[in-house]
């Protein structure tokens, strides 16, 4: 039952398209093809958004991978020296003491712990845990 009325609609549409074949004729009309704007448009969109985020892009550059790297590392040599510095420029003063401090390349004396020595505790600490709580 379903494929013959199925079959209907098939025939019967077709039988309208031929009889209505007539009015399909092409005429001469002016149309106005709205995708022209959107076309066009588009293109300058691109250009414009792409310049914009171009420029935050090289502006986030220079930040975070150029100007913050060399001062945090230039930092992390000498902290103890570089928050003098910061808080002699953002105060305004001058410490003659802090200068000759600055003025040396020798690094600062801070209690620097081996990377291993960390982890050998961790080691440790997880070994005991082990030992303890896998009977």
């Amino acid at each position: 039952m379903h494929v013959i009325r199925m079959l209907q609609l098939l025939f019967f549409s077709g039988l309208a398209f031929f009889v209505l074949l007539k009015l399909l004729k092409r005429t001469e009309t002016i149309t106005l093809d709205t995708d022209w704007f959107y076309r066009k448009g588009s293109k300058l969109l691109v250009y414009v958004f792409t310049g914009i985020s171009s420029g935050i892009a090289s502006f986030f550059d220079y930040i975070f991978i150029r100007l913050l790297p060399a001062k945090l590392s230039a930092f992390s040599r000498r902290p103890i020296i570089g928050l003098m510095d910061m808080y002699m420029s953002a105060t305004g003063r001058e410490n003659p003491g802090a200068k000759c401090l600055i003025g040396e390349r020798k690094p600062e004396l801070v209690n620097l712990v081996p990377a291993g020595v960390p982890v050998l505790i961790a080691v440790a600490f997880l070994s005991l845990l082990a030992f303890l709580f896998m009977k």
